[in-house]
């Protein structure tokens, strides 16, 4: 079965590169801006209320639902910084409409939560912030974009990007495994409907702009058209536009009590920050697949001690992440890859050789906690493709591996100047009790 599946999934991608090298996921759709500015600030974190491994997504008719904000000033000393909340079309653009017509409250304001860390090593400010407050509440959905910038240079040192959803249609998903051959074992099909009965759409085909994502990526994202209208409803059944690779399960990192455990195999504690390094670790491209409970690429601040803060007593470390089988990248580039890196292919977390191990290796500063990455290989100079070979080379892809998936309806209603997010669906598949 293991050389059936590689050889099905190798024909498929030399079929995929040389026909469709210029097909409908030839750019990121789906750009959230997730951008730091400045190597002070660490461990940014926007999470609905309740718990941090939920999405910054909100409901526009709820008013009890709130997103957090979590950062660190990499400091000593506090510093006053203060954010404003702009409005995007479905593309991350700024959308042309004033303040006040998306929004109640002050158009700019500061952070009021800010403490200093407790630990030793290196000291820090953890900022936070709740939206909506008393001083900031949303008018109509779409998506947001939240700046945080200093208040005296007025730089901007974060963006952060969040949704609010106003449901007008229903939708109705139907994720299977992939109806194309040559992806029965590596992918994933997500099928859906679109219910508009009380919903006017004059013209779906233009009006519409439909986006599927996967574990809420920007880099795989994928923006489809209806295939058929009906009177109420448009159906997005496809055979190879709405396939994602499977991929495979994050690999954990634990890092909550600074231990050697599964994931930590070396430690040194003899520097004024302390040193770990993960095992060396092999490709997973040609292993059966194994069910593993991850946290879908992010990562959680927190210790196994539930008697302090861990936001400002959790301690910042150096993780050397290694990569066994360096004669295999000599000529690409692998990247530690996921919440950890903003889910962007990032330099200061790209792997390079170690000459005297003779590994890939990268030294990347983390915050206490429980995280999940991936390794992501790319061709210096290209991007990186739902279908290509950055989502599997190392990691491999499994029809089976279980993935969250986002379905976003965006509507620029007649006699507006703005998308509304008017459709969400979430869910996991495959299912899992």
């Amino acid at each position: 079965m293991n050389i059936i599946k590689f050889s099905l999934i190798t024909f498929f991608f030399h079929f995929y590169f040389q026909a469709f090298s210029q097909d409908f996921r030839s750019e990121t759709p789906f750009n959230r801006p997730i951008i730091t500015n400045s190597d002070s600030i660490k461990s940014v974190q926007l999470y609905k209320t309740g718990f941090q491994q939920t999405l910054p997504i909100l409901n526009l008719n709820k008013s009890n639902e709130t997103i957090e904000l979590h950062f660190d000033y990499l400091s000593p000393n506090l510093k006053n910084f203060m954010y404003k909340v702009v409005h995007c079309d479905a593309k991350w653009n700024i959308s042309d409409i004033n303040f006040y017509d998306y929004a109640d409250g002050l158009p700019e304001d500061y952070f009021i939560n800010m403490n200093s860390s407790n630990n030793i090593g290196l000291r820090y400010v953890h900022y936070d912030l709740k939206l909506p407050n008393q001083n900031f509440s949303f008018k109509i959905s779409g998506n947001y974009k939240l700046i945080v910038y200093d208040e005296f240079s007025l730089d901007t040192i974060l963006e952060m990007g969040f949704l609010v959803f106003d449901t007008k249609v229903q939708v109705e998903s139907f994720p299977k495994r992939s109806s194309n051959v040559e992806l029965r074992y590596a992918g994933q099909e997500i099928d859906f409907n679109i219910k508009t009965a009380r919903y006017r759409l004059t013209n779906p085909y233009q009006d519409l702009k439909v986006f599927i994502l996967q574990n809420f990526r920007s880099d795989n994202a994928i923006e489809i058209a209806p295939l058929f209208v009906k009177a109420e409803e448009i159906e997005f059944d496809y055979d190879i536009e709405n396939v994602f690779l499977g991929g495979n399960e994050f690999r954990p990192l634990d890092l909550r009590n600074l231990s050697i455990n599964q994931t930590i195999a070396k430690m040194d504690r003899s520097g004024w920050i302390s040193s770990f390094s993960t095992p060396s670790l092999p490709k997973r491209n040609f292993l059966n697949y194994k069910t593993l409970f991850d946290l879908n690429g992010r990562y959680t601040i927190n210790s196994q001690d539930d008697f302090y803060n861990a936001n400002t007593n959790n301690q910042y470390v150096w993780v050397t992440f290694t990569l066994d089988q360096p004669y295999l990248y000599q000529n690409r580039k692998v990247y530690v890859f996921g919440e950890l890196s903003n889910w962007q292919y990032l330099d200061d977390f790209a792997l390079e050789l170690n000459t005297e191990t003779n590994q890939m290796e990268k030294k990347i500063l983390l915050k206490q906690g429980y995280y999940n990455y991936q390794f992501m290989v790319m061709v210096p100079g290209n991007f990186a493709e739902p279908l290509g070979n950055s989502s599997w080379d190392i990691e491999g892809t499994h029809h089976e591996t279980e993935n969250e998936y986002q379905i976003l309806i965006y509507h620029k209603a007649p006699g507006t100047y703005y998308d509304a997010l008017v459709g969400f669906d979430y869910f996991k598949f495959p299912f899992r009790d």
